[in-house]
């Protein structure tokens, strides 16, 4: 199990990844959205490490960038960038 760093006094949420025989990875299930402060070097990163771009670096709004990968385990995962 791998826990996503976090304040237990900020805000926010947290949470972590787990691994297990009764966890099946899917494209299908929920999406969720990790925050980078460079999504161009995430993306970078991620495709180094086995992931497929599956929705390139898109304007979401006046406030940011979003974009999904697929990871080497076959879960899709968002990823989103705000906008200074």
């Amino acid at each position: 199990m791998a826990y996503l760093p976090f304040n237990i006094d900020g805000s926010g949420i947290c949470g972590s990844l787990a691994l297990g025989e009764i966890y099946m990875p899917s494209q299908q299930g929920t999406l969720i959205y990790l925050h980078s402060n460079n999504i161009d070097e995430t993306l970078r990163r991620a495709e180094l490490t086995g992931a497929n771009i599956l929705f390139p670096k898109t304007k979401a709004s006046d406030y940011s960038f979003v974009a999904e990968i697929e990871d080497s385990e076959g879960n899709r995962i968002g990823i989103i960038e705000s906008l200074p």
